[in-house]
């Protein structure tokens, strides 16, 4: 063999080796991937509002603030 062809035949074999390491990779990733979704608690059974005056200014200083709860669960 030539050494041209050795050189070709080394690249080829990297190649190869680094294209099926990386496949593998690929591969693990995917299907070892649990997919975990956060669990939340279910939605409140009275839930609170808040109003506030004046309700147009960003600013967090207002000058009245109600916070209220709507009932909604039988007998409350």
């Amino acid at each position: 063999m030539t050494k041209s062809t050795n050189k070709t035949t080394l690249k080829y074999f990297i190649m190869k080796k680094t294209f099926l390491i990386l496949t593998m990779l690929v591969f693990t990733i995917i299907f070892s991937n649990q997919a975990i979704a956060q669990d939340f608690k279910g939605l409140d059974k009275s839930p609170m509002d808040i109003a506030s005056f004046p309700d147009n200014y960003r600013i967090s200083e207002k000058v009245i603030k109600i916070t209220y709860s709507r009932p909604q669960l039988k007998g409350r």
